[in-house]
């Protein structure tokens, strides 16, 4: 199984950060492939309809 985690937290290795990679380590151990994708410091802008 693919395993996709997603960090929003501004602060780059904050606790959010660490957490996630903890999970993903496990997740790891138990033979799923795993991705972090970590949002901060990109550029994300708003869309109105």
């Amino acid at each position: 199984m693919k395993v996709i985690a997603i960090c929003g937290s501004t602060r780059e290795n904050g606790n959010t950060s660490v957490l996630l990679r903890t999970a993903l380590e496990e997740l790891r151990k138990a033979d799923n492939e795993t991705e972090l994708i970590v949002l901060a410091g990109e550029a994300i802008a708003a869309r109105n309809k």
